[in-house]
């Protein structure tokens, strides 16, 4: 049963469109900090928008419990504001282009796969949407790999059968759905 923080948290992000969730941080004793997302509560970085020209913003993320923490950098600034003397700049010749960018995405691997679907479907819908939505990190590819990859539960391929070049054994795995 929800309790009254977890329904009006959950009522707060149906009824205002905008509205952030903080991280939530549980402690696991590792020596890091993980948000909790289940299904009353799910942080997100939020829509990203332009900032003005000349200012940059950078989300961070860190094993100390930040967790999509937004600041702004300005490049009419010192490289150092802050009085790090590690701080380095970053020199970028816009007229010199070295490849292009399509896009950002992930994997859909069995093991991902089988560990979406054994969540709660309202919670298979926020990981999703903490990846592939505007408010999440948008990405817009996917890549599909061939058979078992390092974390699936068995190693298969889908032509279990040596010397057959022809695909004639070519079939599905359980994992794939």
């Amino acid at each position: 049963m929800m309790n009254a923080s977890g329904l009006a948290t959950a009522l707060l992000t149906l009824l205002v469109p905008g509205v952030l969730l903080q991280c939530q941080p549980r402690d696991y004793g590792k020596g890091s900090v993980v948000c909790v997302c289940d299904t009353t509560q799910c942080d997100f970085i939020g829509v990203v928008r332009p900032e003005q020209p000349g200012v940059i913003a950078v989300y961070e993320s860190s094993k100390a419990g930040k967790r999509f923490d937004k600041t702004t950098l300005s490049f009419n600034e010192p490289a150092n504001p802050d009085g790090n003397a590690d701080a380095m700049s970053v020199v970028i010749d816009s007229s010199k282009k070295y490849q292009s960018i399509f896009g950002f995405g992930g994997a859909f691997t069995d093991a991902a796969g089988i560990n979406i679907q054994s969540l709660p479907e309202q919670l298979q819908e926020g990981v999703l949407k903490s990846y592939y939505s505007d408010e999440g990190l948008s990405y817009n590819m996917g890549r599909v790999p061939m058979a078992s990859c390092d974390f699936s539960v068995r190693q298969y391929t889908y032509n279990d059968a040596p010397g057959y070049l022809n695909m004639a054994n070519f079939a599905l795995a359980a994992e794939d759905f």
